[in-house]
C-alpha cells in the first residue's frame, strides 16, 4: 500500500512536470510566432496614363508598422498600417495669353493610409517573397501650379499657387503588392511594387484618369514578441 501511494505520487509529479514543460514550450513557441516591424522609406510613382509625357511620377515617402504571424517554417501572414505620400508632375499645358503664351506646370501630392495584407514565403532563412492585397484611403491631396509666360520661367509674369484637390480625387484605392525582403539581425530591407487597379480621380475632375502604381523601398526593425 505504501509502495502504491509512493508510485502514485511519482506518477503525479511526472505528469505535472510534463504538463509544465509542454505549456512552457507552447508559450515560447507562440511568442516566437509573432513579431512587429517598424519601417520607413521612399516611394517612386509610375502613374498610368496614355501619354507618358503628360504626367510623370516623382519620389515620395512612406512610414508605418506591420505585424507578422509565422504559420510555419516557410509561410507567414503580415498585416500593416502605413502612411504614404505619392507625388506626380505634369508636363506644361499651354494657353493663349495677351498676345503671348501661358505655360502651366503642375505638381500633385496625395497622401494615403494604406492597409496591406500579405502572404510571405521564406525561400531560405531571412529571404522572403510576398504577395497580397492593399486598401488605400485618401487623407489629403494638393496641387502646386507654376504659371509663366512664353516658356520663360524667369519672365515678369510668374505665379505660383497651391490648391486643395481632395474633392476631385477618389477617396479609396485598391492595390496588389508583390515584393521581396531580406532580414539580418532583425533589420529588414524590403522592396515592393504596388499595382493599383482603381481610377484615382473622379470622372469630371481631370482629362486623364490614372491608377496609382508605385515602387517602395523601406528599411525596418523587427521586434520579436
Amino acid at each position: 500500500m505504501i509502495k502504491d501511494n509512493k508510485m502514485k505520487k511519482q506518477i503525479i509529479i511526472a505528469v505535472c512536470s510534463l504538463i509544465s514543460v509542454s505549456v512552457l514550450a507552447q508559450e515560447r513557441q507562440g511568442q516566437s510566432h509573432w513579431s512587429v516591424q517598424v519601417r520607413g522609406g521612399i516611394t517612386k510613382s509610375f502613374v498610368s496614363v496614355e501619354d507618358p509625357d503628360y504626367e510623370k511620377g516623382r519620389l515620395g515617402w512612406t512610414l508605418g508598422a506591420e505585424a507578422e504571424y509565422k504559420i510555419s517554417k516557410h509561410f507567414s501572414l503580415t498585416g500593416g498600417l502605413e502612411y504614404t505620400r505619392l507625388s506626380r508632375k505634369k508636363g506644361c499645358t499651354i494657353f493663349p495669353f495677351f498676345g503671348g503664351t501661358l505655360y502651366n506646370r503642375f505638381k500633385i501630392y496625395s497622401d494615403y493610409v494604406h492597409i496591406p495584407v500579405l502572404l510571405n514565403y521564406y525561400v531560405v532563412k531571412g529571404l522572403a517573397l510576398k504577395v497580397g492585397v492593399e486598401m488605400g484611403i485618401l487623407t489629403h491631396a494638393k496641387r502646386k501650379i507654376h504659371s509663366f509666360r512664353n516658356g520663360d520661367e524667369d519672365s515678369p509674369f510668374d505665379r505660383r499657387m497651391t490648391e486643395d484637390i481632395y474633392s476631385l480625387m477618389s477617396k479609396g484605392d485598391i492595390l496588389f503588392p508583390i515584393g521581396i525582403s531580406y532580414e539580418y539581425n532583425n533589420v529588414v530591407l524590403d522592396a515592393r511594387y504596388h499595382h493599383g487597379v482603381k481610377n484615382i480621380r473622379l470622372p469630371y475632375s481631370f482629362e486623364s484618369r490614372p491608377h496609382n502604381r508605385y515602387l517602395s523601398v523601406t528599411l525596418g526593425y523587427k521586434f520579436d514578441l
